[in-house]
């Protein structure tokens, strides 16, 4: 009997520890494939870090007014105390027993997530084990990967090929890949006849079926069994956020009274030019006859010789 209860105890002491790796593989996905642990590693690390909750959930009750040195010595003879008295104890320390288990359970299944999200977001890079792939899952939270797989199909000298989005992914903990699910997939063929490879024309799975609405989703799976190679491209493509539709709409939504503010704004600033060019050019009533009189042309009195007629030469002859 004493060792049924030294076992429970024991166990629940440990709770905090196993709890841990529960929030360090449910925290993400791929928790479990990409973060280093081993049967022995988790016992080890399951008993430290359970001693670690404990030591910090003692000081804290310790604040409290809590004093377990006097609570144990209630039950230090127990051996020789009545059974019925015995019963009483642990009746009255069931509860708050359970509900202290209870609070440092969760707690170490805090902490495990909590290092789960700093591994993923590489804060600390010692726990990841490939890190390669842990850069693919971020670059697909903040866009797009495209990835072009090579399956073992081989015939006449062409290779089957499939290009998508990556959807998702399972990578065993030795790094290879359990199956890959890509999206808005295509299939074409990369032939080897010459020295250089080409690839031939791409064939879309979904797009070309008639009557298939719009937004439909579309996934397809390869068995990691039939993959031989894989590239991942974190593809520059425009990605449609809540903020970013927000925004345009309310910009959208602001345009009228943007366009009518730019408008008076702008005859604002053309209103004073304008009154001052014509101040420049329009002079005033005592000016313009001035310029009329100095730029009117003066006359000049031009006195022309009479041209010698005939008649005027016959009387000059016969004087």
């Amino acid at each position: 009997m004493e060792v049924a209860w030294t076992t429970i105890l024991i166990i629940a002491l440990l709770l905090p520890g196993v709890f841990f790796f529960i929030g360090l593989s449910t925290g993400h996905r791929y928790s479990r494939e990409i973060i280093k642990t081993s049967a022995i590693g988790e016992v080890g690390w399951a008993v430290f870090i359970s001693i670690i909750i404990h030591l910090l959930a003692w000081r804290v009750l310790i604040l409290f007014g809590f004093d377990l040195a006097n609570d144990l010595k209630q039950i230090a003879d127990f051996e020789t105390m009545p059974r019925w008295l015995l019963v009483d104890h642990i009746v009255r320390w069931l509860f708050p027993f359970g509900f202290y288990i209870l609070i440092t359970a969760l707690v170490g299944l805090g902490v495990g997530w909590l290092f789960s999200l700093l591994g993923h977001l590489g804060y600390l890079p010692f726990l990841i084990t490939h890190k390669w792939i842990n850069q693919v899952r971020l670059s697909m939270k903040a866009g797009l990967v495209t990835t072009y797989v090579m399956t073992n199909t081989v015939e006449n000298n062409k290779v089957l090929m499939y290009k998508g989005i990556l959807a998702e992914f399972y990578q065993q903990k030795e790094g290879k890949f359990e199956y890959v699910v890509l999206k808005s997939c295509s299939r074409y063929f990369m032939t080897f006849e010459q020295a250089t490879p080409k690839t031939g024309e791409q064939l879309q799975l979904f797009g070309s079926q008639i009557g298939r609405p719009e937004g439909v989703w579309d996934f397809l799976q390869i068995e990691g069994t039939n993959i031989a190679n894989i590239l991942f491209d974190p593809s520059p493509q425009i990605v449609e956020t809540q903020q970013g539709t927000a925004a345009l709409d309310r910009a959208l939504a602001n345009i009228d009274s943007l366009i009518a503010e730019f408008r008076a704004q702008a005859a604002a600033e053309a209103a004073p030019t304008t009154r001052h060019n014509q101040t420049e050019t329009l002079p005033t009533e005592g000016s313009t006859m001035q310029e009329r009189t100095d730029h009117r042309p003066r006359r000049r009195r031009v006195t022309a010789r009479r041209p010698n007629t005939p008649a005027s030469g016959m009387n000059d002859k016969s004087s």
